[in-house]
């Protein structure tokens, strides 16, 4: 009896082996997708946010996958944005950074996002996503009492050009925030290979765009006439442009530096400039650094 046991075993063992190389040369009949895999670490040192200044140096990490379907490309990342100087302002406009009042405050964000992407006729690709963003400084605030949402969401569609420059152009609102965001952008490459610098490039870019909030940065109430504005006005336009050397290391790493340069048309006193802070920062300039990887 036990004999048979044995014989049963190896036979039902043979078998499943059998089964698995079957079902491991099957795959070979098969077209895997191609997942994607995109990262960067950089230091900026400044961060400005559509065109106003929401902090100073600070890290940046990103990290995106992606794998073709239906027909386009789907994809699902997270970024953070780390100041190198955590601070918080309170209730009389007084910036805490590690037990002492000083002069600005920053906001530190962590976002998760979601999207889908398709090219439309060899002319434009079309980009409909969504991002839950973190802000995870501002429980100081809360405490105090102010109503500010610490987290909210954001849909954005956007579509960008297969063309010279490679326009783009995005628009996307922010539900908790009821900030509206309208966004123009456009970049150019220039390989320095012809000039003997191989592996290297000059990468130039502009952006331009319109923002409007009813409820800046989430505090609830801040335009009511007990409220914290300073100024009425909502809206405002913004623009920039940025500059980097690009040494492409191989065809998965790369690193680059530069210069950014971003300004805003709010008064002084808006939200947009004041609120945490920096006042008399309506125009900004600031260096760029980052390593990029892709697989």
């Amino acid at each position: 009896m036990v004999y048979e046991k044995g014989i049963a075993m190896k036979k039902l063992f043979s078998l499943t082996a059998l089964c698995g190389l079957l079902a491991v040369s099957s795959l070979g009949a098969f077209d895997l997708p191609v997942l994607t895999l995109d990262a960067r670490v950089g230091f900026d040192s400044e961060y400005a946010n559509r065109g106003r200044k929401e902090g100073q140096a600070n890290f940046q990490v990103a990290v995106e996958t992606g794998l073709p379907m239906l027909g386009g490309h789907g994809y699902v990342g997270a970024s953070s944005v780390l100041m190198l100087e955590d601070s918080l302002i309170d209730l009389e406009g007084h910036v805490w950074r590690g037990g002492h009042i000083s002069g600005n405050g920053s906001m530190n964000v962590v976002s998760t996002d979601v999207g889908f992407c398709r090219n439309v006729g060899g002319l434009f690709t079309a980009d409909l996503s969504y991002a839950y963003h973190m802000y995870t400084n501002l429980r100081g605030l809360t405490d105090q009492g102010v109503d500010i949402r610490r987290c909210s969401n954001e849909l954005s569609i956007g579509a960008v050009g297969e063309m010279l420059f490679s326009p783009k152009v995005y628009i996307s609102y922010d539900t908790n925030r009821k900030e509206l965001n309208v966004s123009f952008g456009a970049g150019y490459t220039y390989d320095l290979g012809a000039i003997s610098l191989d592996h290297c490039a000059l990468e130039g870019s502009f952006f331009c765009g319109y923002d409007y909030a009813r409820r800046p940065f989430g505090i609830s109430g801040f335009f009511k006439e007990d409220g914290l504005a300073s100024d009425e006005r909502k809206d405002y336009f913004y623009y920039g442009v940025g500059a980097d050397m690009v040494y492409k290391y191989n065809e998965q790493a790369s690193l680059r530096a530069g210069l950014r340069f971003s300004g805003n048309s709010a008064p002084r006193t808006s939200w947009a400039n004041d609120l945490l802070g920096f006042v008399g920062h309506k125009d900004l300039l600031w260096f760029s650094s980052a390593v990029e990887f892709s697989f």
